[in-house]
């Protein structure tokens, strides 16, 4: 999958859970010291075993910031686990 396509299912999620993501915020991206860190484009494929920072700020309706949630996806071949729900 691409950044856009991980974007979008994530996007998706949040309708049908009646949530209206930020726009103007970014979703994911790779992590790493360097602010750039690959993947950083849309169409950077992602492979697995990636690991991506999720941010989610949600926007009710008056289009005021409510909350942001962080966390680390790692990416799977099946799907992905957040790292924070791994107990270690």
């Amino acid at each position: 999958m691409t950044l856009e396509q991980i974007e979008a299912d994530i996007r998706a999620e949040g309708k049908r859970g009646n949530l209206v993501f930020a726009e103007d915020m970014p979703i994911l991206s790779g992590t790493g010291f360097d602010l750039s860190e690959y993947p950083i484009g849309t169409k950077d494929r992602v492979g697995n075993n990636t690991v991506l920072q999720i941010v989610l700020t949600v926007d009710p309706e008056e289009k005021e910031t409510t909350a942001t949630v962080v966390d680390m996806l790692q990416v799977t071949e099946d799907g992905g686990t957040y790292l924070s729900r791994l107990k270690g």
